[in-house]
């Protein structure tokens, strides 16, 4: 397995060095999310070992609801296994073939034993109360949507058919309620956690858009049906080829960037005193903005985009960093970048 050997060694000394937990980790992380991977380095280290290792679990879940060819009813029924383990500790038996899944997604998934004896390891306390609160919300989201997914007979666009509301929630248990997690683990002012919701969903509103086409052609709309027939679309073809997409998308990305606001005040409001938690806090917002920008450029054609290249990820990572040096506030330097452009 991708982590056998340092898991072993851990196992053999009978306890745990920082040393070799955060190399256990860095192999693990590196291999789904190099972006998450820089960040997770910046962490203040009390925590740091805990978040890396609540991402592999829901990198786990999301893999296990969203990728490779697997039925909906497997699918379902591996996400509760997966979900009980992590909450009630029960065993997690993976027998199935993952031949349908990327070589990243079945490494993965096959280490998933491996990443449930970290989290047991680390989990306890408020650390566990926390994680089972967001755990708890991220899967109810994901089951409904492998729910859906259900129902696709490749013919039409299956439910959820979203109000406005509906939106919202969906935002929240899939990234708004990690925002409240953030803001529990790393022991901030419990009047910031609106502020970290708002964030979480306005970067999953980014990564809706960026799916779009993905998720059409999975049988799901993921859009506020009811805002859709403001601007005259329907759900019976692409919206991307109906006349209202560039007005209805302009719309959407606008308020977007009103919510990723929100994500760039939470983060001035971390103490510079903070500065690991302020950069690594800073890193989602800086490639979410930098999606909006790219995505505004032609809201036609650049639907079902692929994520930021690493080169930018490198540049925005630099110039998070020059910008905590000389106290720069992202909000104040983002609301005039918003109004220049």
């Amino acid at each position: 397995m991708l982590i056998e050997n340092g898991f072993d060694l851990w196992n053999k000394k009978g306890g745990r060095t920082e040393r070799q937990m955060d190399r256990n980790l860095k192999i693990l992380l590196n291999s789904v999310s190099r972006t998450f991977a820089l960040s997770l380095q910046t962490l203040p280290v009390k925590q740091k070992d805990f978040v890396g290792v609540c991402y592999l679990v829901a990198r786990v879940a999301d893999t296990i609801s969203d990728s490779g060819g697997w039925p909906a009813s497997l699918r379902a029924r591996l996400l509760k296994s997966w979900h009980q383990a992590i909450q009630l500790d029960h065993r997690f038996q993976l027998k199935e073939s993952v031949g349908t899944f990327s070589e990243r997604e079945a490494r993965l998934l096959l280490d998933s034993d491996k990443i449930l004896a970290l989290y047991r390891g680390l989990a306890s306390g408020d650390w566990r109360v926390f994680a089972d609160e967001v755990f708890e919300t991220l899967f109810s989201g994901m089951q409904r949507l492998v729910q859906a997914r259900a129902s696709y007979d490749g013919s039409k666009i299956v439910q959820p058919h979203l109000r406005a509301d509906e939106f919202d929630w969906y935002c929240y248990t899939h990234a708004g309620c990690v925002g409240r997690f953030w803001n529990q683990i790393f022991e901030l002012p419990v009047d910031l956690e609106q502020m970290a919701i708002l964030y979480g969903k306005a970067l999953e509103r980014v990564n809706i858009f960026r799916d779009l086409k993905e998720d059409w052609d999975q049988g799901l709309l993921l859009l506020d049906h009811e805002g859709m027939k403001e601007f005259d679309l329907n759900a019976s073809r692409p919206p991307w080829l109906q006349p209202g997409w560039r007005s209805f998308s302009e719309s959407y990305l606008s308020k977007t960037r009103s919510m990723l606001l929100s994500g760039a005040n939470y983060c001035d409001s971390i103490p510079y005193l903070r500065f690991r938690l302020r950069l690594a806090s800073q890193m989602p917002f800086r490639l979410g903005w930098q999606s909006l920008d790219f995505y505004g450029q032609d809201p036609v054609g650049q639907v079902d985009q692929s994520k930021i290249d690493r080169r930018i990820v490198k540049r925005e990572f630099r110039s998070a960093v020059c910008s905590l040096w000389r106290k720069s506030n992202l909000t104040r330097t983002h609301q005039k970048k918003r109004l220049s452009g």
